[in-house]
C-alpha cells in the first residue's frame, strides 16, 4: 500500500474538509485548492461514502423516456431521445419499471386471466378419521 509516513499525512478531519469542499465543486478545483491528487481524492470519497455522480441526464427525462417506452419499442425510443438500450434498460430496472423484454406489458396486464392458487390440502389421515 505504500509509505505508511505517507499515508498518514493528512488527518481524517482533513480529508473531511476536502470531500465536503469537493460536494460542491468540481474535481479539478479540489485539487488545486488543497493540492491532492486525483487518485487520493476518490480514495478519501470511498472513505467517507460519498459518491459523486457525472450522470448527464436528469431524473424527470429517465422517466420521461421510460414511459414513452411503455407504448413504443426499444428501437423507437432510442431513436427519439438518443440514448442507448442498455442505459434504456438500466434506468427502467433503477427507477422501479419493469422491462418489457421479460415478457411484461403494462397495457395488457388487465387482459390477462387472474390465476389462484390452489389451496394446499394436508392429506395426512390417521387410521381412525380412515376408517
Amino acid at each position: 500500500m505504500g509509505n505508511s509516513k505517507y499515508n498518514k499525512r493528512f488527518s481524517d478531519e482533513y480529508k473531511a474538509v476536502v470531500v465536503d469542499f469537493y460536494k460542491t465543486h468540481s474535481g479539478v478545483e479540489t485539487m488545486k485548492e488543497f493540492n491532492v491528487s486525483g487518485a487520493s481524492l476518490q480514495k478519501w470519497c470511498k472513505k467517507f461514502g460519498f459518491v459523486k455522480g457525472f450522470d448527464r441526464f436528469k431524473i424527470d427525462f429517465k422517466h420521461e423516456v421510460c414511459q414513452y417506452y411503455d407504448n413504443h419499442t426499444w428501437f423507437e425510443t432510442c431513436e427519439k431521445f438518443g440514448v442507448s438500450q442498455d442505459s434504456l434498460l438500466n434506468w427502467r430496472k433503477k427507477l422501479g419499471y419493469r422491462n418489457k423484454s421479460l415478457g411484461y406489458n403494462l397495457y395488457m396486464e388487465g387482459l390477462q386471466p387472474t390465476v389462484q392458487k390452489r389451496e394446499r390440502r394436508d392429506f395426512v389421515m390417521t387410521k381412525m378419521e380412515n376408517g
